[in-house]
């Protein structure tokens, strides 16, 4: 999965949940948590100024969400445009995603925050080597991202089964059951999925949003070398149809992380 997606999906669950009340008086730090910020050596935020009022920084995510639930935001949501929001074969270099996060108010207004990803220390023994830099800008109006999250989850498995077909008439086998599993993941009794599993905080959001949300940490089979997007055919048929399948996996789901992270907050 993508480490970019992932880090955007954990601030925005975790951060809904603590300002729904959901996880404890005290905003979460999930710099020496949280699994997506794992490679990271710091973060930042800086919401832009404006004539009248001077810019916001924050150096770490718990003072950040205070900041944030101080300034009226009452929920985090992630916002995915288009069909994905990048091609699909750019997923493995840094810096070439559209996704963000939206913050709203009661009153209809908010915050739109995107990230960059830069290296700081290549060298650092603990494989953090990562700076991320949030910027921020204020937004006299904002709405949240669409979230419909059985229309996701149908579009999903309808998807994954014409990939695993695929795969199957191919002869990759282990595409197959990699699919196969993605689908099993829709209905699993404790869904937790393969990667960053800690996405989610443990005393929010049910089963519905945290099935969608393995589906589609599983499904996301897009990246470099050894990636689906790494595999190729003779000309003809069978590359159109991979093609094809391909644009509409990777739309259904990034459509299911949107949906699973902007889904309802209580269990």
């Amino acid at each position: 999965m993508h480490g970019e997606l992932a880090q955007l999906i954990a601030i925005a669950a975790h951060g809904s949940a603590w300002l729904a009340g959901r996880t404890g008086a005290a905003p979460p730090e999930l710099e020496g948590a949280s699994s997506t910020f794992q490679y990271v050596r710091g973060v930042r935020f800086e919401l832009a100024g404006s004539l009248l009022k001077s810019s916001i920084i924050s150096d770490d995510v718990a003072d950040w969400f205070a900041g944030v639930r101080r300034r009226g935001i009452t929920r985090l949501w992630l916002a995915i445009p288009g069909s994905g929001g990048v091609d699909r074969k750019l997923l493995a270099f840094t810096g070439t995603t559209a996704w963000y996060l939206v913050g709203t108010t009661r009153k209809n207004q908010g915050e739109v925050w995107r990230a960059a990803w830069t290296v700081g220390d290549g060298d650092d023994p603990d494989h953090r080597i990562w700076d991320v830099d949030y910027r921020g800008r204020r937004m006299s109006e904002a709405a949240p991202p669409p979230s419909n999250m059985a229309d996701a989850a149908e579009r999903l498995k309808a998807a994954l089964t014409r990939a695993a077909a695929f795969a199957t008439d191919q002869g990759i086998d282990e595409w197959a059951a990699l699919f196969d599993a993605a689908l099993k993941l829709g209905d699993a009794p404790d869904p937790v999925p393969p990667y960053h599993p800690d996405m989610f905080p443990p005393t929010a959001y049910g089963r519905p949003a945290r099935r969608l949300l393995a589906m589609a940490t599983r499904s996301d089979v897009f990246g470099g070398m050894g990636s689906w997007n790494d595999l190729g055919f003779e000309p003809g048929g069978a590359t159109l149809e991979y093609e094809e399948i391909s644009a509409e996996l990777y739309a259904t789901v990034a459509a299911a992380f949107m949906a699973a992270v902007n889904g309802p907050i209580e269990r």
